[in-house]
């Protein structure tokens, strides 16, 4: 008797909650308590990464697995192959991969997965969250220092110009801010290591 099954349960796209894509197959493994769900994009436009003007379709890129929010209470991977584009308004037809804008490139999550990933780390360190997720530790850490730069990022690029409604103190507060955030996150991660690290050293 295999534990895996196809199309076993029947899970509507919107229910993922992943913009332009529909649902291929759900495969479940029941001892692994996984759930693996392979989509396609339904959106057909793909915009070329150096002129951004529209592409021609050209095959398609490498299977992507990302883990995504649990589904009744077992780990699920949303399985893509993304769609490629070719430009024919550039020198040497450059290609394409299309990103949806629920992943990044070269994340292992989806984006409402690492939200997720983001609020349990509050009140929690990032070990406790790697083991209760079943999520790789640095894979984790990496995930934090991404979203600290992209605000710090964020707040750099502020132009008090063209928001004049936010105070341009404001600003320098939040850039200080995810300053210190970054630095705090990296001492109270190094601590952690060495707890764990004496534990580890104590129970030998």
């Amino acid at each position: 008797m295999t534990n895996k099954s196809k199309q076993s349960i029947n899970i509507p796209a919107e229910v993922l909650g992943l913009s332009d894509v529909e649902i291929e197959s759900v495969t479940t493994d029941l001892r692994a308590r996984q759930i693996t769900i392979r989509v396609s994009s339904i959106k057909d436009e793909i915009l070329c990464r150096e002129c951004n003007q529209p592409t021609n379709p050209h095959g398609r890129g490498r299977l992507l697995r990302l883990r995504h929010l649990s589904i009744l209470g077992k780990e699920t991977t949303i399985e893509i192959i993304p769609r490629r584009g070719r430009c024919p308004h550039c020198d040497g037809g450059s290609t394409t991969t299309q990103r949806l804008d629920w992943y990044d490139t070269n994340s292992k999550f989806t984006r409402p997965y690492e939200q997720h990933l983001l609020f349990e780390l509050i009140n929690s360190t990032v070990a406790d969250v790697s083991r209760k997720e079943d999520v790789d530790y640095h894979a984790l850490e990496g995930l934090v220092d991404k979203y600290i730069e992209e605000e710090c990022q964020s707040a750099s690029n502020f132009d008090p110009q063209t928001a004049s409604k936010i105070d341009p103190q404001k600003h320098i507060i939040m850039i200080i801010f995810f300053t210190v955030l970054a630095s705090v996150f990296k001492a109270i991660t190094f601590i952690s290591s060495l707890n764990n690290r004496t534990m580890m050293s104590q129970s030998v």
